[in-house]
């Protein structure tokens, strides 16, 4: 898990890329990263993050877009897990990209 930002966030934009072969999880908390306990602590928003195709060397991935952005009120702590609940790391770090603003 990271810790993002420690204070309110707003998020426009998110793509994350995912190297593996197996779809990973992105979970997004509206926590601090202490109080984020991965496989117990529910996630405020989950994406599906497809894996690479077996038949290219291209990562699978996802790109969002938000008109109406994400909202963090207290702070905003990421985690990338093989299940969407889950506490397990992926064998591959995945690559994300967020823009957001302080709220």
């Amino acid at each position: 898990k990271v810790a993002v930002r420690t204070s309110r966030t707003l998020v426009f934009y998110l793509m994350v890329a995912n190297p593996n072969a197996t779809d990973c999880y992105l979970q997004m908390f509206d926590l601090a990263s202490a109080s984020v306990t991965l496989g117990t602590t529910v996630a405020d928003r989950v994406f599906l993050v497809p894996g690479a195709s077996t038949a290219t060397t291209n990562d699978g991935g996802i790109t969002q877009e938000f008109a109406v952005p994400m909202q963090f009120n207290n702070a905003m702590t990421i985690a990338a897990t093989t299940t969407a609940t889950g506490s397990t790391a992926p064998g591959s770090s995945l690559t994300i990209t967020l823009e957001y603003i302080a709220g």
